[in-house]
C-alpha cells in the first residue's frame, strides 16, 4: 500500500486563503454561452464592467421585487470586532505552530 506523502510545512502552504485586501470575494457560476455573450456585449455598450454591470442588474432587481424576508442590514465590522478576529487568528495560528512543532 502506497503511503501519502507529508503534510506541507506552513510556510509551504498557499498563500490565498484569506479574503483580499479590497474586499472582494469571487462569485462563480455557469450560464448558457448566449447569455454570457449578450451580458459582456451589454456590460461594453453600457461602458461597464462585468462587476459593475451586475453590481447594477441586482440592484434593479432587487428594488423591483423586494424580498418578503425581513431586511437585514449589513455592516462593516467595528474596529473593535476586527482586532477580535486578527486576535483569534494570531492564537489559532499559535496553536497550530505548536501542534506542527509536535509532529516533526
Amino acid at each position: 500500500m502506497k503511503r501519502l506523502p507529508a503534510t506541507p510545512r506552513q510556510s509551504d502552504a498557499p498563500l490565498n486563503l484569506h479574503i483580499p485586501s479590497d474586499g472582494l470575494v469571487d462569485l462563480n457560476f455557469k450560464v448558457e454561452p448566449l447569455l454570457r455573450q449578450r451580458f459582456k456585449m451589454e456590460a461594453v455598450r453600457r461602458g461597464m464592467s462585468n462587476k459593475e454591470f451586475f453590481t447594477a442588474c441586482f440592484q434593479v432587481y432587487m428594488d423591483t421585487y423586494p424580498s418578503d424576508a425581513e431586511i437585514v442590514e449589513l455592516r462593516e465590522p467595528t474596529t473593535e470586532q476586527r482586532s477580535r478576529r486578527i486576535k483569534l487568528r494570531k492564537e489559532r495560528a499559535a496553536r497550530i505552530a505548536k501542534i506542527r512543532g509536535r509532529r516533526e
